[in-house]
């Protein structure tokens, strides 16, 4: 004789009880503990220092750190939750140049040259380059759209005038003839900023699949290259 078959799994359930659902809530510390892990390394840092020093612990003998404890208002929590990302997406924030590269201060008091804006950061008293020369310059170059460094070395070499470089930087270097943009000296250290059509132009630099959020240089931004020239690296 076969057994008789066990009712399905579902029938075997008891029916809630009212009040139920209530119950099987974790504990308000159970869910603070369970924010608080999800939260960067940082932030729950922030969180446990602030809910710490917020004096939550219900008794003077109490041992467990507060955040942990039931003590405090939701709200509270919240807020010490809200405040504590706040802070680590603070610190995430970009920095202004990544690990590596030269991050020279810019000038802002430019004045026209040209199809450029300059500012001579300091005068040269060394011999300009000419085109065609190997020169050797210390530089920072910023997308102008976002302030951000993209690119910066010292110790650089590169022929000038062979294309190596956008051709506003090019120009820069070099001059243009006239008294307003005349060539760099030995020595000097200009700012410049270089317009989109002698930069990257619409497409941007380094950009990932072609995504305009990925680029380290924006479609239609301008840059900001400040630059010492050495002198020539031969």
């Amino acid at each position: 004789m076969r057994a008789a078959a066990s009712p399905p799994a579902a029938r075997l359930a008891a029916p809630p009880r009212r009040g139920a659902a209530a119950a099987a809530a974790p504990p308000p510390a159970r869910r603070w503990r369970a924010q608080l892990r999800r939260l960067p390394g940082p932030a729950r840092a922030a969180a446990e220092d602030s809910g710490s020093s917020g004096g939550g612990s219900g008794g003077s003998g109490g041992s467990s750190s507060c955040c942990c404890s039931s003590g405090g208002s939701g709200a509270g929590r919240r807020a010490l939750l809200l405040g504590a990302a706040a802070a680590a997406a603070a610190a995430a924030a970009p920095q202004p140049a990544h690990a590596g590269l030269l991050d020279l201060p810019a000038c802002a008091d430019f004045r026209p040259a040209g199809p450029l804006q300059l500012c001579e950061v300091r005068v040269g008293t060394g011999d300009p380059p000419a085109a065609g020369d190997l020169i050797e310059v210390d530089y920072t170059a910023r997308a102008a759209a976002t302030g951000k460094v993209y690119d910066g070395s010292r110790g650089f070499k590169f022929t000038v005038g062979n294309g190596e470089v956008i051709p506003g930087w090019e120009l820069g270097i070099l001059g243009d003839g006239s008294a307003a943009l005349p060539p760099v000296r030995a020595g000097g250290t200009r700012t410049l900023l270089v317009p989109p059509d002698l930069a990257f132009g619409a497409r941007g630099d380094n950009c990932l699949f072609g995504r305009a959020q990925s680029c380290r240089v924006p479609p239609g931004s301008a840059v900001v290259i400040t630059f010492r020239f050495v002198g020539l690296g031969y």
